[in-house]
């Protein structure tokens, strides 16, 4: 990967590339999409040795890595917003057939505009789902679910690591939570106000998951935003 004034060029070897007609035509369909949380490349193609490139503008922000505390993590207070963004902006993505398959915090990138007003930005999207590298995963949506929820994990402890007390997936809980729950989770509209009732809680382990944050009251709508994610796979 080069990077070049406002500009950042990866360049993928021929042999990795398993579909080049089907990255350019994902790439359009990302431009054509014309949200500004899911960055679309200005350009791709390919080089004289075959090769492949594909050319981004430069975000103006700070990815999550920058952003999160080591060993303390954000409060809910801070990550909500931006959890719901990431969410609803990845929901849109998986609806065009455009998945990331490699997402990680230096992947999310937290911009302000003369405001102050924090809006999100992922970068990388549709490039992995045509490499050979990436061609093992088969549901490509909860593979990237499942890598959100990782790094929900990390941006509230501070810890990349795995806790063996918790969860091996956030994901998975919360899907299992979705389907069980799914006619009471599918009527909520306002995801502010929406409650987890304390039984449940206890059956699925989900207070442990999020003890260090206290947000009890808004997993139901995580489970919600999830579901939306899983639904499409």
């Amino acid at each position: 990967m080069a990077s070049i004034g406002d500009q950042i060029t990866k360049q993928y070897p021929k042999s990795d590339v398993l579909d080049y007609d089907g990255l350019s035509q994902t790439l359009k369909k990302l431009q054509d999409l014309k949200k500004t949380e899911l960055q679309a490349p200005s350009e791709w193609g390919r080089l004289d040795n075959s090769d492949v490139y594909v050319i981004t503008p430069r975000v103006n922000g700070l990815h999550l890595n920058e952003i999160i505390p080591k060993n303390e993590g954000l409060s809910i207070a801070s990550l909500w917003p931006l959890v719901t963004q990431i969410a609803s902006s990845l929901s849109v993505a998986h609806e065009s057939g455009i998945f990331h398959l490699n997402l990680t915090p230096d992947c999310i990138y937290v911009v302000k505009d003369e405001n102050d007003n924090e809006s999100i930005v992922i970068t990388g999207l549709g490039e992995n789902q045509f490499l050979k590298s990436y061609s093992s995963v088969e549901n490509k949506a909860k593979a990237d679910a499942n890598a959100l929820a990782d790094i929900i994990n990390y941006a509230l402890s501070g810890h990349k690591e795995a806790h063996q007390d918790t969860f091996n997936s956030v994901a998975d809980v919360l899907s299992a939570y979705s389907e069980k729950h799914r006619a009471a989770i599918l009527v909520h509209t306002d995801l502010s106000t929406t409650e987890t009732p304390s039984e449940n809680l206890t059956e699925f382990g989900l207070g442990r998951l999020f003890i260090l944050s206290a947000a009890i009251a808004v997993l139901g709508a995580i489970a919600l935003l999830y579901y939306w994610l899983l639904s499409g796979s």
